[in-house]
């Protein structure tokens, strides 16, 4: 069985997720609880590079460009770059159409492929296909699963039980 190479807990951010955490300081909190709790957070330059793209499209550019910088930042992310298992993950996912939710979605197969690759435990979203995409069935018999795929408020649903756990 392979090892997992980042070795802790780990909160994959899509793009979405730091818009909504700029925009809203509840959802933000979230987030902080998550690294009180040692989970460590990642994301990949794919989408670094779509979450940045998007913020220049804005009115608010250096604004909005700061904010982002500074959570990287303060969060200390965790800057994922492509691997061979990642080709091998998007290659496949690119080939099934057993599941046709995130077809036409091929940046968000991308970043799915990083979470897989690096085996993140969690893989924070806001797109619904995305959390309910089934990965396909050649990935998993390399052993390579999908993470625990959430948005914001199933990851502070699943901090609170695992508080209460540890109680």
């Amino acid at each position: 069985m392979k090892k997992s190479i980042l070795k802790e807990d780990t909160l994959f951010l899509d793009s979405c997720v730091f818009f909504t955490c700029i925009k809203e300081e509840r959802c933000r909190k979230v987030l902080d609880r998550a690294i009180n709790q040692n989970f460590k957070i990642v994301t990949s330059i794919t989408v670094l590079g779509e979450t940045l793209t998007e913020m220049l499209r804005q009115d608010e550019t250096v604004g909005i460009v700061d904010q982002f910088i500074s959570l990287l930042k303060e969060w200390n992310v965790i800057t994922l770059y492509p691997n061979d298992v990642l080709s091998q993950i998007c290659f496949e996912m690119g080939l099934d159409t057993a599941d046709n939710r995130i077809t036409n979605q091929i940046t968000d197969r991308v970043h799915l492929g990083y979470a897989i690759s690096y085996d993140c435990n969690y893989f924070i979203t806001d797109d619904d296909a995305i959390q309910r995409y089934r990965i396909p069935a050649r990935i998993e018999k390399i052993d390579y699963h999908k993470p625990d795929t959430q948005d914001l408020i199933g990851l502070r649903d699943t901090i609170q039980k695992n508080q209460m756990k540890r109680k």
